[in-house]
């Protein structure tokens, strides 16, 4: 049987990563027990090429809020 990954988006760092889901759940479960929050959200989980597939899949809606993300970002409005 293969290995299951995870698909993490990082909402502060607009960043996809994948991980195998043993690693993602150990993570998960240490920020808990150390009442951490984390700007990781689990999206996707199957194979790394299905996780790969699926990032590629959603790197446009990735992209259009980085655009976004500039376009209202203080240092381009000079606030």
């Amino acid at each position: 049987m293969s290995e299951v990954f995870t698909l993490l988006w990082n909402r502060d760092a607009n960043a996809f990563h994948v991980e195998p889901l043993e690693r993602a759940c150990a993570n998960g479960m240490r920020l808990f027990h150390s009442n951490v929050e984390s700007g990781c959200r689990l999206l996707f989980t199957g194979t790394r090429d299905e996780c790969l597939a699926k990032a590629d899949e959603l790197r446009p809606v990735r992209e259009e809020r980085d655009v976004v993300r500039r376009l209202y970002s203080p240092d381009q409005n000079g606030a």
